[in-house]
């Protein structure tokens, strides 16, 4: 299974996904007309998206974490975490390994939102 296979099948990437496509909207279609409340609403947008994906870090962390302490024909992945060395599956290991790059594209993400509600017809 693909990184992004792995990554994009957790549905609280789809719901921080979902939040990031309203604020695209917001951002586009320059809803609502006064630029402040569009960039007011694209930054709690964001508080919401930041606070959906440190749920999932967390909730990656504490998988991680009730893995195994034996390697096994489901849990083959060795991840090394809080001085221990635990063996999840492969969709685990990725998502565990790869959350910090998920949370990093959103915040550009965001941040060119923000951007593009800021410019634009104003004067």
């Amino acid at each position: 299974m693909s990184i992004l296979q792995a990554i994009w099948s957790d549905s609280w990437v789809q719901i921080a996904f979902v939040i990031f496509i309203f604020g695209l909207g917001l951002a586009v279609l320059r809803l609502p007309s006064k630029a402040t409340s569009r960039k007011r609403a694209i930054s709690v947008l964001w508080a919401v998206c930041l606070g959906v994906l440190g749920i999932w870090i967390m909730r990656q962390q504490a998988l991680v974490l009730a893995g195994g302490q034996l390697s096994s024909a489901e849990q083959s992945v060795a991840v090394a975490i809080k001085g221990t060395v635990r063996y999840v599956t492969q969709d685990v290991a990725y998502r565990h390994s790869y959350s910090m790059w998920v949370l990093l594209i959103f915040g550009l993400g965001f941040a060119a939102l923000y951007k593009i509600a800021r410019v634009g017809h104003e004067a």
